[in-house]
């Protein structure tokens, strides 16, 4: 299929039957992701000083067993800031003295529905009001127990958040397949954790459903396309939109059919070329033509001869061996990895292609 769309890293990786919610150490994408935002308006705040915090809460979130992933920044960690008291030293050099109130809120960026809050109080002394935010932020123990404790409950939250909602999930997911939107379907359902072991099961066997009826839809799409352009007479096209389609999609033996239309004109396009440049004696040329030919096309036999020609003129005039063979249609084995690849790309490039949802998170509340 010439178009790869985006998904499911997880899709083919199997299908995973869980005993429990809290799964083992596993790698990024199994884990819930939850992804660090700082909002432009925390007041005051030096750019430098965004980056630091930034930094901090990325150790808490690694540290707690948070996953990273670049698929989705739907579940966030954000912090609030309260400047509760701010004084200059009259020394100097004098010092800025800054005392603090952070608060750190877990939570869906898209929906705005908080799952837990954490505040902690800082202290921090510096020369201006960079070195003594970063002095502040620098008494951030990613290694608290506390961390630990208001993310691990934050995930809980998350986990009952998802199993609570799996109808709805399935229900709006097949909602968007109806549209034909499958690739929002599928991303949609691809924020399900896996650690949310019931509903991430139910939404793995409905992104492989709403995969298949992509594929039928596209199918039906492309073989309509594809009739299109051989009737401009543009079969290279043609042939690219339909070259893996398989054996399981309805539209398949109508497929075929317009294939074996395509290969024979193509088949006879290039013999004749390539007759014409072997009467010259340009054998690389010849070659080039005939290793478009499929071995199944109409004139393969004629194809087949030509090579013999070419062959023995090689043993007579080169003294050694021109081996060549027509082309050989692509196996099962070949259709399937490429088929393999589509499922494993529709979620990455969804994500990837479509604009940034959650650049305003929706925390105004929060």
């Amino acid at each position: 299929m010439k178009k790869i769309y985006s998904c499911i890293v997880f899709v083919i990786v199997c299908v995973q039957v869980f005993g429990q919610n809290n799964l083992g150490k596993t790698d990024d994408i199994g884990r819930i992701s939850l992804s660090v935002y700082i909002p432009d308006q925390v007041e005051g705040l030096p750019e430098i000083s965004k980056d630091f915090l930034a930094s901090k809460l990325g150790q808490i979130v690694s540290e707690s067993g948070f996953g990273s992933s670049s698929m989705e920044n739907r579940f966030i960690i954000t912090p609030k800031i309260a400047v509760v008291n701010k004084n200059i030293t009259a020394d100097s050099p004098s010092y800025t003295i800054i005392d603090l109130e952070l608060t750190l809120n877990m939570g869906d960026g898209e929906s705005g529905l908080k799952f837990d809050s954490y505040t902690f109080k800082l202290k921090g002394v510096g020369l201006n009001d960079i070195k003594a935010y970063q002095a502040a932020f620098k008494m951030i123990n990613s290694k608290d127990p506390l961390f630990k404790q208001f993310i691990t409950k934050g995930k809980n939250n998350i986990i009952q958040y998802f199993n609570d909602r799996c109808d709805y999930l399935q229900t709006q997911a097949n909602s968007l397949a109806s549209r034909n939107q499958h690739d929002e379907a599928i991303l949609y359902l691809s924020t399900v954790p896996e650690v949310c072991k019931e509903c991430y099961g139910t939404s793995l066997n409905n992104m492989v459903k709403i995969y298949q009826d992509k594929l039928e839809f596209e199918c039906a799409k492309n073989l309509a396309q594809a009739k299109s352009l051989v009737l401009t007479g543009k079969f290279e096209k043609a042939y690219e939109l339909l070259a893996f389609i398989t054996p399981r999609q309805k539209c398949y033996s109508q497929t075929q059919e317009l294939l074996i239309e395509i290969q024979n004109h193509q088949c006879a396009t290039f013999l004749a070329k390539a007759k014409a440049s072997w009467a010259v004696r340009n054998t690389e040329e010849a070659q080039s033509y005939l290793k478009e030919i499929s071995s199944d096309s109409k004139c393969s036999q004629e194809a087949l001869a030509l090579i013999k020609e070419i062959s023995t003129w090689y043993k007579i005039n080169e003294n050694r061996a021109w081996e060549f063979e027509l082309k050989k249609q692509k196996d099962q084995t070949d259709i399937r990895f490429a088929e393999i690849n589509a499922i494993r790309q529709v979620a990455i490039a969804e994500a990837k292609n479509r604009p940034k949802v959650y650049l305003k998170y929706n925390i105004y509340h929060w």
